[in-house]
Order: structure tokens, then sequence, then C-alpha cells
């Protein structure tokens, strides 16, 4: 889905894709959201594949804002698998990536992808925190 606003000068774009498949539109864009989505791809994907997100979605703004998801969520969404007769997160019991999700990010955001933390906006009422990066390059 597509969706795009004008308001006087700014520009808006909504975007919904399924990042790990496919490649966004080509062009850097000013900010970036990433909410609720690094637990899907790291527990569906794996370890690797939480870091080539974390490269992709670093290289495609000059912003980016991310909601970390603690390691409490993986735990709570493993559990309401086995309660809903769903079959296990392919690659949950492999991951080595544990405990501090959050601090694993923003090492890797500011040491391997060279963002600059700017600030922690806050925490959610599920103890996520949103912290914005920015790209110096």
């Amino acid at each position: 889905m597509h969706l795009q606003y004008c308001y006087g000068c700014l520009q808006i774009k909504f975007i919904t894709l399924d990042i790990m498949n496919q490649d966004p539109p080509l062009g850097r864009y000013d900010v970036l959201f990433c909410f609720s989505v690094t637990l899907w791809i790291h527990i569906n994907h794996g370890d690797s594949s939480l870091e080539d997100f974390l490269s992709k979605v670093s290289s495609l703004s000059k912003y980016l804002v991310i909601e970390t998801q603690p390691w409490k969520c993986y735990r709570t969404a493993a559990r309401r698998a086995v309660r809903a007769g769903q079959p296990p997160f392919p690659h949950y019991e492999s991951l080595k990536i544990r405990g501090n999700v959050t601090e694993f990010i923003d090492n890797y955001l500011t040491n391997c992808c060279g963002l600059d933390k700017l600030a922690v906006l806050g925490t959610t009422g599920w103890g996520r925190q949103i912290i914005v990066y920015l790209n110096p390059h």
C-alpha cells in the first residue's frame, strides 16, 4: 500500500512492504519509522537477518526512529504461539542475540552502521524504548 499526502511543501509517503523480501522504492528518506518490527524479523529470520535489517534501514534515511522490543516480548510471543497451537518460531531457540536486545540494537546501529543516537523519546507502556538516530553520511 502506498499513500501520499501533500501539506504545502511537506510531502508524506506511507509505504507498507515486507522489507525482508522487498526493496523499498529507490531514494533516500528524511525519516524512517520502525515500530514493533525488530522482534518479528529476529524471531522469524534469525540473528543475521536482524543485522541485515538494521543495516538496510540505517542506510535509507537521514533519521531513523525505532521502537525496540525487550527480550520479555520474545518470551511472550513464544508462549502465545504455543497456547494458540501454532508451530514454534523458526529461529527462537537458535537466537544468540538474547537478553538485552535493545542494547544490541543500539550498539549495532551506532558501532556498525555509523549512526548517532540523538534521543530516547520515551518508553511505551509495554516497556519498549523509542529511539531516534541520525545518519550523518
